[in-house]
């Protein structure tokens, strides 16, 4: 069972991490576009983030069984009590930026964009440090 879990758990990080990597390439697209192309381009391309909710269930489903032997050594752990803090602060960071992206579909863009742009700065680095802290605790 956990070698299943261990996959999934693999096979949520690519879909999770490789949503903030797909967002920071296609947005880098938008560069060469004029500005109403560039929020059209944008508002289509939120279509992936079914990917990365998919992504992030994976993980805490999994994640959630693989901790199993660790629970009880959770505080005396710091760098995996810093990686499971921050795996929190993604949640909720992703879930906001889903928020601002349907109102941005709604709106037609506006200034929804340029904080989800601003917020995924933020996500996609978070998301590497929270892989690096899991090596580095499983190590």
């Amino acid at each position: 069972m956990r070698d299943i879990m261990l996959i999934l758990h693999f096979i949520g990080l690519a879909l999770g991490v490789g949503n903030g990597f797909a967002h920071l390439f296609l947005g880098l697209g938008t560069t060469k576009m004029s500005e109403e192309e560039a929020t059209a381009f944008s508002l289509k391309t939120f279509a992936i983030n079914k990917m990365g909710y998919i992504g992030l269930f994976l993980l805490v489903i999994s994640g959630e069984y693989l901790m199993t032997p660790y629970w009880d050594t959770l505080m005396s752990n710091h760098v995996l009590l810093t990686k499971l803090v921050l795996v929190i602060v993604l949640i909720l960071m992703i879930v906001m930026m889903n928020g601002l992206a349907k109102t941005a579909i709604k709106e037609g863009g506006g200034p929804y964009l340029k904080k989800i742009q601003n917020m995924g700065k933020i996500t996609l680095p978070l998301g590497v440090i929270i892989v690096v802290l899991a090596v580095l605790s499983f190590h």
